[in-house]
């Protein structure tokens, strides 16, 4: 005679199973979508390794500042802008908002963030950003100078 109560059990085991290999899966392609390309270029600074896009959409400048690798620093607004002017498509720089490290001493002294805007025919600087400001579609790039 079959035991009803261990084949529905054994059943619901592989089930569950599943249920873990699908989620496995599903965080498998959240990592691939989210692992950020870089690309060396040689600008007139220097040559760097460059993030391709931005990332940690939606956090705060501090927070970004914080999840920055050693040897890897928040871009600057030279950088970005000379990528634009010779890359602007591979290193999508095109409707971008992102933070950018401070160059203007006074408005850092004042705790103020910096940001780059650019859209397809303009871009500019603003350099009196609120700090504990986040919004959804405000990111940030890396770039590491190559030695």
């Amino acid at each position: 005679m079959i035991d009803l109560n261990k084949s529905i059990k054994e059943k619901q085991e592989q089930i569950n199973k599943l249920n873990r290999d699908i989620e496995d899966v599903k965080k498998d392609l959240e990592n691939q979508k989210n692992k950020v390309l870089t690309k060396i270029v040689k600008l007139s600074i220097g040559t760097y390794e460059v993030e391709t896009k931005i990332h940690h959409l939606g956090k705060t400048y501090a927070k970004c500042e914080k999840d920055c690798s050693k040897d890897w620093e928040i871009a600057t607004y030279s950088i970005l802008q000379e990528l634009r002017n010779t890359q602007p498509n591979e290193f999508n720089l095109v409707d971008t908002w992102e933070f950018v490290q401070q160059p203007d001493l006074i408005s850092k002294k004042n705790n103020f963030v910096a940001r780059f805007y650019a859209g397809s025919d303009w871009a500019y600087l603003v350099c009196n950003g609120d700090p504990s400001c986040s919004y959804s579609s405000l990111g940030v790039r890396f770039v590491r100078r190559i030695k």
